[in-house]
């Protein structure tokens, strides 16, 4: 089974709003990866790389926060994302989602493959 199939991940337009989404089995998971924060090639670029550092036995990254004020640690096994930096950043905060950072990593990868797909459909 692969990551996407695994969390449930579809990417797709919104039936409404007709802009760029993600479902899966968690709402925080969807919100974080879909965040107008990683809306860009360069951005998720960052994400990934922030993935391989740590997965590579780097640091934990902390935080990576987006402009909806989600927040996540990156760490070398597992990423914790956080529906509110400020409850975060108060201390003894429990994750909103957590999964292990090579699933995280393939998540965000799926997302960028899509975001790219669609802005070449466009040309």
């Amino acid at each position: 089974m692969s990551v996407l199939e695994k969390y449930k991940v579809r990417f797709h337009l919104h039936d409404i709003l007709k802009i760029k989404t993600m479902s899966s089995t968690d709402g925080w998971l969807s919100a974080y990866v879909t965040s107008t924060s990683y809306n860009s090639s360069i951005a998720m670029d960052v994400l990934i790389a922030a993935c391989d550092y740590s997965i590579a036995g780097g640091e934990e990254i902390t935080p990576m926060d987006t402009e909806e004020m989600y927040m996540a640690e990156i760490g070398e096994k597992s990423t914790r994302i956080y529906r509110d930096i400020d409850v975060w950043g108060a201390g003894g905060a429990t994750p909103d989602f957590e999964l292990p950072t090579s699933d995280f990593r393939e998540i965000v990868l799926g997302w960028k493959d899509y975001i790219e797909s669609e802005k070449n459909k466009k040309k």
